[in-house]
Order: C-alpha cells, then structure tokens, then sequence
C-alpha cells in the first residue's frame, strides 16, 4: 500500500471486529494488492522487483497480508501485522 493512514474511503486503521474478524485491523491502504499462495507448510513469498534509480533511495514500502483461514474468524480471514521497509536503507 501506499499510506498507513489513509485509504480510499477514510482513515486507518480500520477495525474489522464488526465484519466478524475480532482483532484484526486493515493497517495499509488498499490501493495495491497481490494474491499470494501458501505452500503446504503454510509460508507465502513475494517477489517485488525495484528498479535501480537512485530516485528510490528512502522511498518507503509498507505491507500487510490477509489470509484466507476459515477457522480463524466468522469473517474466514486472519492478519498480519503491517510492516514497513525502506528501499536502499
């Protein structure tokens, strides 16, 4: 995502106890997103390819997985916790 404090439709984080997922929040805008599959030991990788531009140094990255888990919420879905990662340092 692009922010961790907006998102198309208001501000975040947006607690998602209401839709049956307790304890889970949507910490990044959605304005990208990626499907991911987990292998059988249940681990998931995504590869992001960054240019070599020196006009991305510092940029930051932030990211944050769902996963489909019908036994983890009425919702049938878990999260991650955000993460965030600069490019170049």
């Amino acid at each position: 995502g692009g922010s961790s404090a907006t998102r198309s439709g208001g501000n975040l984080p947006v607690p998602l106890d209401a839709l049956g997922a307790p304890n889970c929040s949507q910490l990044v805008s959605d304005d990208i997103q990626q499907p991911m599959f987990a292998d059988p030991q249940g681990t998931a990788q995504i590869g992001v390819g960054i240019p070599n531009d020196v006009v991305l140094l510092g940029r930051r990255i932030i990211g944050q997985a769902f996963v489909i888990d019908p036994g983890a919420t009425a919702l049938g879905i878990a999260s991650t916790t955000g993460t965030r990662m600069s490019i170049g340092g």
